[in-house]
């Protein structure tokens, strides 16, 4: 294998010819890849720019840079995901690999999903609870937040369910620990 197609082929049957003379090894591998840029590529289409240059969220104040920044970055991953695809096809492993892939794939999004959860959970804790001022009239929902959170950060609760809502886990610690408390001056209004 030269690694050059012949010039007298379509660019489609020189990637098909590529793709048939690699080894079961490589094919799997060039698949990892091509499998790993889509979901890349996909969760900057699904999510967009978390933020344009300096890490600003890109909206109504984005300046020109932000917005040309976002503007290459989604043209980029629209362009790695139709590539992707396209290598993914005529590279296509084993069965065997590709159901692990998309087994390990599905274990690890679960997984990692599940990390983020108890790291967050973590974050918000601690900033609860260095905000809970003990003669604040707040203090007491502070320290029931802090409570929710430390429940939430548990590892069966986040590998139970990593991808529960704000809303939920308010109400499941509502069911564990009564309702939140509220401050003085809002039980009258």
């Amino acid at each position: 294998m030269s690694g050059f197609p012949s010039a007298n082929c379509e660019p489609a049957q020189a990637c098909t010819n590529v793709a048939s003379e690699l080894s079961n090894i490589e094919r799997a591998g060039l698949w990892l890849v091509a499998v790993g840029a889509f979901l890349v590529a996909v969760s900057f289409l699904w999510q967009g720019s978390l933020g344009g240059l300096g890490g600003r969220p890109v909206g109504r104040g984005g300046t020109r840079n932000d917005r040309a920044v976002y503007a290459v970055g989604l043209c980029s991953a629209l362009l790695v995901a139709a590539g992707s695809v396209i290598v993914a096809v005529t590279a296509f492993p084993p069965l065997w690999v590709a159901a692990a892939t998309v087994g390990g794939v599905l274990v690890a999004v679960w997984l990692f999903a599940a990390w983020r959860l108890r790291v967050d959970s973590r974050k918000n804790r601690d900033e609860v609870r260095r905000a809970a001022e003990p003669a604040s009239a707040l203090a007491e929902g502070w320290r029931w937040d802090a409570r929710r959170y430390d429940r939430q950060r548990e590892w069966r609760r986040c590998l139970k369910n990593p991808f529960i809502s704000e809303e939920s886990a308010r109400q499941q610690a509502g069911e564990a620990f009564g309702p939140r408390p509220v401050p003085f001056d809002d039980r009258t209004s």
